[in-house]
């Protein structure tokens, strides 16, 4: 019987082609920054498997991409979380429906919630920015970019791009995790492609993913030191 292998030709890949098969989606998502071709997977200097464009919309690479939107929201929520003005600069409406969605999770009123939270306590500043973040973690992904864009607490990045990431984050986190069966905006249309899906091209994946890693890394540069933002901004308000 003769093999499909006889007919094969043999191959080395070159070095900028080839990539370790322990590296992490998202590092190989970053060096195909500037790549269309497929890169080939080594292990033991030995082809393992081919990298397609299109394997960045595998289902296992989606769930690296909410990931990253949880660890953005995490990230904003930690900085939200020292400056009282933060939930200030939201609207009444939507700090009412953060406050009725603590009381529903607590089973109780606020304000008895509040003081159970508080006993044991001795520092009135630390329990105060406790229940702030209490309230803050029943806000919104879209509700903790208006607090950083309100409040002004990036002030190295415009509302622009603050916009921009926070908005297509939110955009990328509800499509996958979020079934759906039909083109965005084309409802008669069903996916057939996995660009289709998130309606974003292998290279658009590339900028989502280090606009994400650019913004965690702004906010987790300007967290002040624990009391002295909470305390600076108590005074003043």
């Amino acid at each position: 019987m003769t093999m499909v292998a006889s007919y094969a030709t043999s191959c080395s890949p070159r070095e900028t082609d080839a990539i370790p098969s322990d590296l992490s989606l998202l590092d190989a998502i970053d060096l195909s920054r500037e790549k269309t071709d497929p890169y080939y997977v080594t292990r033991d200097d030995k082809v393992v498997g081919i990298l397609f464009p299109s394997h960045l919309f595998h289902p296992r690479a989606l769930l690296c991409y909410i990931a990253l939107t949880f660890d953005l929201e995490t990230a904003a929520l930690d900085l939200c979380t020292w400056f009282p003005a933060s939930l200030k600069s939201l609207s009444e409406p939507r700090r009412d429906k953060a406050r009725e969605l603590f009381e529903l999770k607590a089973q109780k009123p606020a304000e008895k919630a509040w003081g159970e939270i508080g006993d044991g306590h001795d520092d009135a500043g630390e329990w105060r920015r406790i229940l702030h973040r209490e309230i803050l973690q029943y806000t919104t992904f879209i509700d903790k970019k208006t607090m950083i864009q309100k409040a002004k607490l990036l002030l190295d990045q415009t509302n622009s791009p603050i916009e921009r990431v926070f908005s297509r984050a939110e955009r990328v986190r509800n499509t996958c995790a979020h079934p759906i069966a039909t083109v965005l905006g084309h409802p008669d249309r069903l996916i057939t492609d996995p660009t289709d899906l998130l309606m974003m091209t292998p290279s658009d994946i590339v900028q989502f993913v280090r606009d994400c890693q650019e913004m965690i890394q702004s906010i987790r540069l300007v967290m002040p030191p624990a009391k002295v933002a909470w305390e600076s901004e108590e005074e003043s308000g």
